[in-house]
């Protein structure tokens, strides 16, 4: 960890410190800069609102996304083997 009081944090570092992968050091120097950069703040409020935002759209997508459906299911039956066979000739 590179950052000093007089030099704003990297996206990355803000990435890291977000996902709580810091050593028990890099941890301490990121957030005594936190406490008097308001620039760096704004940019951790930003990163968080990113994944926030990531995790709720996977969260979305696994939800719209319908599972495989069995042999025999209804969803199967209603489009009819002959449309199949007709693609895989």
């Amino acid at each position: 960890m590179t950052s000093t009081f007089g030099i704003h944090l990297c996206e990355e570092e803000l990435e890291e410190y977000a996902f709580n992968r810091l050593l028990e050091g890099e941890m301490a120097v990121v957030e005594e800069h936190l406490l008097v950069c308001g620039v760096c703040r704004k940019a951790l409020q930003t990163v968080d609102e990113y994944i926030l935002l990531m995790k709720l759209a996977a969260a979305d997508y696994d939800a719209s996304v319908p599972s495989q459906p069995r042999s025999g299911s209804r969803f199967w039956e209603s489009l009819g083997r002959t449309a199949f066979r007709r693609v895989w000739r």
